[in-house]
């Protein structure tokens, strides 16, 4: 719990993601403590799954199994049962990451054109932007660098916090989002 800990966890997560294998396909997200492996091949997620189990002790760390899970799209019954450290890991159609409830929906109906999880972040985004709309606007208001700053620290800090979750969105879903950064 000191001043340290966290520079010194970062320290940690660096080595841990750097003892990992490159695997075409598949990509390692991390935040804090929170990770995700994305990649479409059952195998190579196997794969991963032992090496992250391999590298986490190498490092000292314990994964949780009550904390872990297999998010899919293809139906659960289909998949094989993946393993980390003799543990099985429960799929799940729905879960939290990093705050942001995260489920895969069969289809977005025609008349709902935002993707509910874009439309919470739009939600969440627009009474940030209003000050740095106004700041910009406004005959005193601010230098284009000092906005940019300002729409880096409101906006785009929560947009990268939420990347995890986006990049699991299909691109015309993120249509919106792209408009609204535009503005």
């Amino acid at each position: 719990g000191g001043v340290l800990s966290p520079f010194l966890f970062n320290i940690l997560m660096h080595r841990l993601l750097s003892l990992l294998p490159v695997i075409p396909g598949t990509t390692v997200t991390c935040y804090a403590d929170d990770i995700c492996i994305h990649t479409t091949s059952t195998h190579d997620l196997q794969h991963m799954l032992h090496d992250f189990y391999v590298s986490a002790t190498s490092c000292g760390l314990i994964i949780s199994p009550e904390k872990s899970r297999i998010f899919t799209s293809r139906n659960c019954r289909a998949l094989p049962a993946f393993a980390m450290g003799g543990n099985v890991i429960p799929h799940c159609t729905q879960y939290t990451y990093l705050g942001a409830p995260v489920r895969i929906t069969p289809a977005i109906p025609a008349r709902q054109r935002i993707h509910p999880f874009v439309k919470s972040l739009l939600d969440r985004l627009e009474p940030r932007f209003a000050p740095v709309k106004w700041l910009a606007n406004n005959a005193a208001g601010v230098s284009i660098p000092v906005a940019r700053t300002l729409y880096i620290l409101l906006l785009r800090s929560v947009v990268d916090y939420l990347s995890p979750a986006l990049c699991q969105l299909p691109k015309p879903a993120l249509e919106p989002l792209e408009k609204f950064q535009n503005r």
